[in-house]
């Protein structure tokens, strides 16, 4: 990838010159960007595809962020087989609070617009897979994430990806709630390296008749050799049928019950790992 890209996505984002190939992904240098209250500081972007007619609460309730940090401390926050580099030394930051350091794309030419405002350019093997989810009626969420510190205002750092795509699938009635936030990393060399990531996820709430995720950009992984990994909790109010899930995910069920809402959920635990090329398609399971 160019310096005009990064991989967070299913899209892009915005005030900087990072676009997202996938989501959770990015593949280039840190941004010194400065926000409109005159802060300054590393960002990477992140991008996420979702349902157009989704409600999207980008600072989720206190609720929230403690069912994925109880669901972390009770299951562990990391897939097995993650890598110990991968969770070393992990910096979480909030996000920036002001409303420009997140926007909804709602078509690739707003992808190309916003990037050539940068002088960039949309990366010509995201393109089909950015239209195929404006087909399904998906738009693209992206937003600013901050980046560690890092010497010469991160010049250099240019493989940054998403290591982990961590979430919660809340499905009860034909209503999807979900949370998600990713892990990154972002690297000069071997030896020089910096693990990140927003301290509290995102909220997705919208109409499925599937317990739904966005996964198919995991086809365009930045480099052989650089993996990204999927824990995903699936939380519903009857059991989920194991027989539902695709073998090539690995599956714990059932890893209990969980308070929340004033009900009780069960859960099932999913995870993956990817490798560039992998076959890779959006999770579409079927509801209890």
């Amino acid at each position: 990838m160019t310096r005009a890209h990064c991989r967070a996505l299913a899209a892009a984002l915005l005030l900087f010159p990072l676009l997202a190939r996938a989501e959770g992904k990015c593949d280039d240098d840190p941004y010194l960007w400065k926000d409109p209250s005159g802060k300054e500081m590393l960002v990477v972007t992140w991008t996420i595809p979702y349902p157009a007619d989704a409600k999207v609460d980008p600072d989720v309730a206190a609720a929230d962020r403690s069912l994925m940090a109880d669901l972390d401390a009770r299951l562990g926050a990391e897939p097995p087989g993650f890598p110990a580099e991968y969770s070393s030394n992990v910096v979480e930051y909030p996000y920036p609070p002001h409303p420009s350091s997140r926007v909804t794309l709602r078509a690739v030419k707003e992808i190309d617009a916003y990037l050539q405002g940068f002088a960039m350019r949309l990366e010509p093997e995201a393109v089909p897979h950015f239209d195929q989810y404006y087909k399904q009626s998906r738009v693209v969420y992206a937003r600013v994430v901050q980046h560690p510190p890092a010497p010469d205002n991160g010049r250099g750092f240019r493989f940054c990806t998403c290591t982990l795509q961590r979430a919660v699938a809340l499905w009860e009635g034909g209503q999807e709630r979900l949370l998600l936030r990713s892990r990154f990393r972002s690297a000069r060399d071997t030896r020089t390296f910096v693990n990140f990531a927003p301290a509290g996820p995102v909220k997705f709430t919208f109409a499925s008749k599937t317990i739904w995720f966005p996964l198919a950009l995991n086809r365009i992984l930045p480099e052989p050799g650089a993996p990204a990994f999927l824990l995903l909790d699936v939380l519903t109010r009857k059991k989920l049928d194991a027989a539902s899930i695709p073998n090539s995910f690995s599956y714990d069920q059932p890893a209990g019950t969980v308070r929340y809402s004033g009900a009780d959920w069960y859960v099932t635990r999913i995870w993956r790992k990817y490798q560039r090329g992998d076959p890779a398609d959006d999770m579409a399971l079927p509801a209890p």
